[in-house]
């Protein structure tokens, strides 16, 4: 059964409520988007460049810069994923920075804000996720931040690398990929990647990184052993050889590093107090900190930004997303 062809009267349509058209209401286009997708338009010049998006019924108002939104409006712009951190919502107001590059033999140079660079894979995420979102506010016909959550979920978040550091540039790389090809696609009238397309995308990202390219077994844990495994066999590190026996084979056991948590005067930071998004906590504030609701465990109300130059965390009396 196919759909019915609808005829639809002239009308008015502002795009808030007063005046909004029946056809706006329409489900997107059944049909392969490869037929359809050069009637979608490259920007929304024709519409206004207004960012006053209902944002806070997706849950990231004031994530985002304007700027950002501003770039959303055109699928020719290249985004990046730290364009959509919680930590430059407000890069318009931090310092900028100067960059140089050669162009036709000649050094020209321009200024550019000073953004954040994705450090950790909870910001990636949301990064993604509210990419998602406006997404969906801007081009509802545009499936890509869709299919990056599905890809990514199925690969775990890319739980081969082990290390975060590893995992966040696996996804940083592939966020950008996949935004830079789709703009150029957008110029030639081409739809976006598709979900398999995405995938094979991933895929060549992982392998560049000496990763395994297969998805992980749901259930399976982390395993950083790079694409090969021992010697190009594509073993883990758990493995026996068969010429010895589980008994009387023991491996070396190397001591995983320790993991080192933010602490001031004894107490470990409080998590709340540095989400992306600011200070958040809810607990019971005690003198420069607060206390959980059971009353026994203590936290720091500091900065748990990781100082890689200093090696050394902040823990100056700020949030983390106000670290500067």
């Amino acid at each position: 059964m196919r759909l019915k062809t609808k005829h639809f009267k002239a009308g008015k349509d502002d795009g808030y409520y007063a005046f909004l058209h029946p056809a706006r209401f329409s489900m997107i286009p059944f049909g392969p988007p490869k037929k359809w997708w050069k009637l979608v338009p490259t920007n929304r010049d024709e519409d206004g460049n207004c960012i006053d998006m209902p944002l806070d019924s997706y849950g990231c108002l004031n994530l985002v810069a304007p700027k950002v939104l501003l770039w959303m409006l055109d699928r020719t712009i290249p985004k990046l994923l730290k364009h959509f951190l919680a930590e430059n919502a407000n890069v318009a107001y931090k310092p900028r920075k100067k960059i140089e590059r050669m162009e036709e033999g000649e050094v020209t140079s321009l200024m550019d804000f000073w953004w954040q660079e994705c450090d950790a894979l909870l910001s990636a995420q949301e990064a993604i996720q509210t990419y998602t979102a406006i997404l969906h506010v801007v081009w509802t016909c545009d499936a890509s931040g869709i299919n990056m959550n599905r890809l990514l979920t199925k690969y775990r978040w890319i739980s081969v690398a082990g290390d975060e550091a590893k995992r966040v540039a696996v996804v940083t790389m592939f966020f950008n990929s996949v935004v830079d090809e789709n703009c150029k696609r957008a110029i030639n009238q081409k739809p976006p990647y598709t979900f398999a397309e995405q995938e094979v995308v991933l895929k060549r990202v992982l392998e560049r990184n000496g990763l395994k390219t297969d998805p992980p077994l749901l259930g399976a844990k982390a395993d950083a052993t790079p694409a090969g495994g021992l010697g190009g066999s594509g073993q883990s590190n758990n493995w026996v050889p068969k010429s010895r026996s589980a008994s009387n084979f023991n491996p070396v056991n190397k001591k995983k590093p320790e993991r080192k948590f933010a602490e001031f005067d004894g107490l470990r930071t409080c998590y709340q107090f540095n989400t992306p998004r600011g200070n958040e906590c809810k607990n019971r504030r005690a003198g420069a900190g607060c206390v959980d609701p059971g009353g026994v465990k203590k936290y720091a109300h500091v900065c748990n930004k990781f100082l890689a130059d200093k090696a050394a965390f902040c823990l100056q009396r700020h949030p983390r997303r106000d670290h500067r």
